[in-house]
C-alpha cells in the first residue's frame, strides 16, 4: 500500500485544479475590448442570445406580393393542411424566414457604394410608403417596391466621394437564396422542413428566361416548351393524330393551361379542383426548357452547333422537394414524415436510397411532392465531365436523366 507524503493530496488538487482553469482559458473565447473598456460580445454570444426572426417588418410587403396567401397560411394559428400538430410560435418565425428567403430575397448595396445621407423629409415620415421601407435600410432595400418615396437614402461611389447618387442609380445585388438551420438539437428542424414543403407544395418554380446563365448548371437555350400536339379529333380518318394546319380551340386552352398555371397542376387533381378528364388531357405533356451546360467561352473556342444541341438538356418544372439526407437518416426522415404529415392530404413521398434500383425519370420524379434521397444513392448519379470536349455528348452521363437521346 502506497503512502503518499502529507500535503500531496493539498497539491495534487491545487495542480489540478489549475490545470482546469487553464483549460477553461485556452477555451474561452477572446474579446475584444473598446476604448471605453467595454467588451464586445463575440459570435457565439451573439447566436446564443439571438432571437426569433420578426416577421413584423417585412409583413406588408409579403401580403401585398402574388405569395401572399403562403405567407397568410404560415401565420396562420390553426394546423396547416396536412399536417397533424400545430407548430409552436418560434417555429412560425422562423419559417416565415425561410419562405421570405426564398420567395421574396432583399437586395443588398454594392460594397462599392456607400450611405451619404437622407433625403427624406420630417413631415413625410409618416408617409404611406413608409411601410415598405426596409428595416436594414440603407444598406438592404426590398425587391418589390422600390422606388424613391421608399428609399430616400442618397449614396456616393468610392471614386467620386461626396458625389450625391439616387438610390435609383446604385448598384443592387439580389441576396442569395437558401441558409443553415442553426436552431438546437431537438428544437424541431425536421418538423419545419416538413411545414415548409407543405405549405409551398402547390407553388411552381419559377421559370428562368432563355438566354439566363444558371450557376453551375448551364445557359437557358428555349422557353418553356411542352411536348402537346393538336392532332385530328376524327381518330377514324387517315390523318388521324397528324398535326392541324390550324390549332384548334382545345388545344390552345390546354396549352395556355400548362403555360400560365402558377399552381401545379397535379397538386389541383389531388384536391377536386381540376376534373379527371382534364388532368388525363394534360397529365403526359409536362413543362420542360432547355439547358446548355456549356459556356459561351467555349462556343466560340469552335464547338460545333450539332454538339451543343446533343449535350443538351431537359429540365421538367415542377413543384416537387427532393431531400438529400444522409444515409443513417433517411429512416428517421420517413418516421417524421409519418408523425407530422398527414396520410391522406399530406405530401406524397418516394423514397430513393437503394443502389441497386435505378433513378426514375423526371416524368415519374414530378409525380411525388417529396423526394427522400440518400447521399450514397445519389452519388451514383454523378460522372465528372471528360476535359476532352469532343466527346463530351458521348462520355459524360451527369445529365442522362434529363434530356434525351
Amino acid at each position: 500500500m502506497r503512502i503518499s507524503p502529507p500535503g500531496a493530496h493539498e497539491s495534487m488538487l491545487g495542480l489540478k485544479r489549475k490545470s482546469n482553469e487553464n483549460r477553461r482559458s485556452v477555451s474561452k473565447p477572446k474579446r475584444i475590448q473598446t476604448d471605453e473598456g467595454n467588451e464586445l460580445p463575440t459570435l457565439l454570444d451573439i447566436f446564443q442570445f439571438l432571437e426569433s426572426p420578426d416577421p413584423a417588418p417585412y409583413m406588408d410587403v409579403c401580403m401585398e406580393s402574388e405569395y401572399s396567401d403562403i405567407f397568410q397560411a404560415c401565420l396562420s394559428t390553426d394546423i396547416y393542411d396536412g399536417m397533424r400538430y400545430k407548430l409552436f410560435q418560434y417555429q412560425i418565425r422562423s419559417l416565415f424566414k425561410m419562405l421570405k428567403r426564398e420567395l421574396l430575397p432583399d437586395l443588398f448595396l454594392d460594397p462599392s457604394y456607400s450611405p451619404l445621407h437622407n433625403a427624406s423629409d420630417a413631415s413625410n415620415s409618416l408617409s404611406n410608403s413608409k411601410r415598405f421601407r426596409h428595416p436594414l435600410l440603407p444598406y438592404f432595400q426590398f425587391s418589390r417596391g422600390f422606388n424613391e418615396a421608399t428609399n430616400t437614402w442618397v449614396y456616393q461611389h468610392q471614386s467620386l466621394p461626396n458625389v450625391p447618387v439616387a438610390a435609383q442609380n446604385v448598384s443592387w445585388y439580389s441576396d442569395t437564396r437558401g441558409g443553415i438551420i442553426c436552431e438546437d438539437m431537438g428544437t424541431g428542424k425536421t418538423c419545419e422542413c416538413l411545414a415548409l414543403i407543405v405549405l409551398t407544395k402547390r407553388q411552381m418554380v419559377q421559370p428562368p428566361n432563355e438566354g439566363e446563365l444558371l450557376p453551375c448548371v448551364g445557359t437557358v437555350a428555349s422557353a418553356l416548351l411542352t411536348d402537346l400536339c393538336d392532332t385530328s379529333a376524327d381518330s377514324h380518318s387517315p390523318a388521324a393524330h397528324t398535326p392541324r394546319l390550324v390549332p384548334s380551340l382545345k388545344f390552345l386552352a390546354a396549352k395556355t393551361a400548362l403555360l400560365s398555371c402558377a399552381e401545379s397542376l397535379r397538386v389541383m387533381y389531388d384536391d377536386g379542383v381540376l376534373p379527371i378528364e382534364i388532368w388525363r388531357q394534360l397529365e403526359p405533356y409536362p413543362l420542360y426548357y432547355w439547358v446548355n451546360p456549356l459556356s459561351e467561352a467555349r462556343l466560340r473556342r469552335g464547338t460545333s452547333a450539332e454538339l451543343a444541341l446533343d449535350i443538351s438538356f431537359k429540365v421538367y418544372m415542377s413543384s416537387s422537394t427532393i431531400v438529400v439526407v444522409p444515409d443513417n437518416l433517411v429512416d428517421q426522415w420517413v418516421r417524421e414524415k409519418y408523425k407530422h404529415v398527414q396520410d391522406s392530404g399530406g405530401l406524397e413521398m418516394l423514397k430513393i436510397d437503394n443502389s441497386t434500383n435505378t433513378m426514375p425519370e423526371p416524368q415519374e420524379l414530378i409525380k411525388y411532392d417529396l423526394v427522400l434521397v440518400s447521399v450514397s444513392r445519389l452519388s451514383k448519379e454523378y460522372i465528372p465531365i471528360d476535359s476532352k470536349i469532343g466527346e463530351l455528348g458521348y462520355s459524360c452521363r451527369c445529365y442522362s436523366k434529363g434530356f434525351e437521346q
